[in-house]
């Protein structure tokens, strides 16, 4: 086992540096020490030689969501460069078909989001809200899909329908920072931008750490 007080990751860990690290760190604190610095704090990797204009996203996204700057962070491929879900896509780079993963931390907007999309199941249920031939299966598995989200800390705010005013400011600013980025460094290429919104950090933590021990269980084998 390694000795994770002096052992040296580098910020960016190539595949096989991080898949040794996590293959051989303590069991008791390696993944929660991995999970609090590389995957909430610092400059994700695809920011590394613009750091302000990493800073810059989070400060117009916060004032757009009434948020707080540090409430927000980037995890998925552009955090370390690559995806860290588990074999055979681990290692696979960041490009243009890989979405850019915002997870917001906020326990206010995470509320506004709950009830928005306990109103939405009113209104589905009652007839009051239908959707359109495309969207008939994804708001069927939604249903029930976002309150295991929700009892679990988070919700994926494109899985409550466009039709109340949380989830529109959010889209709003989806689209206002898709046209930023395209501005400002058009030669960072994504599929879409994804929000995620934790209830708390503890949650964001929880999560993450439960898809690391997921991932190392896989390399594992």
């Amino acid at each position: 086992m390694l000795n994770i007080n002096t052992y040296k990751l580098n910020n960016y860990p190539l595949e096989e540096e991080l898949k040794y690290y996590l293959l051989n760190c303590w069991k008791d604190n390696g993944i929660d020490f991995f999970v609090q610095q590389w995957l909430s704090e610092g400059v994700p990797f695809i920011f590394q030689d613009y750091p302000f204009l990493f800073e810059s996203l989070r400060f117009k996204l916060a004032k757009g969501l009434s948020l707080n700057s540090k409430e927000i962070t980037i995890v998925g491929s552009a955090r370390l460069g690559y995806s860290l879900t588990p074999p055979p896509k681990f290692g696979t780079q960041f490009n243009s078909s890989s979405d850019l993963d915002f997870a917001l931390v906020s326990s206010l907007l995470f509320k506004k989001c709950e009830i928005e999309n306990n109103l939405w199941k009113i209104e589905y249920k009652s007839g009051k809200a239908i959707p359109n031939k495309n969207e008939k299966d994804y708001w069927d598995s939604n249903f029930i899909h976002n309150d295991v989200q929700i009892n679990r800390g988070f919700i994926d705010s494109n899985k409550i329908p466009n039709r109340y005013t949380t989830i529109k400011s959010i889209n709003n600013m989806r689209w206002y920072l898709e046209q930023y980025l395209s501005y400002n460094k058009p030669s960072l290429s994504f599929k879409k931008i994804n929000f995620r919104i934790y209830s708390d950090w503890d949650c964001f933590l929880k999560q993450q750490k439960i898809n690391i021990n997921d991932l190392k269980s896989k390399l594992s084998i």
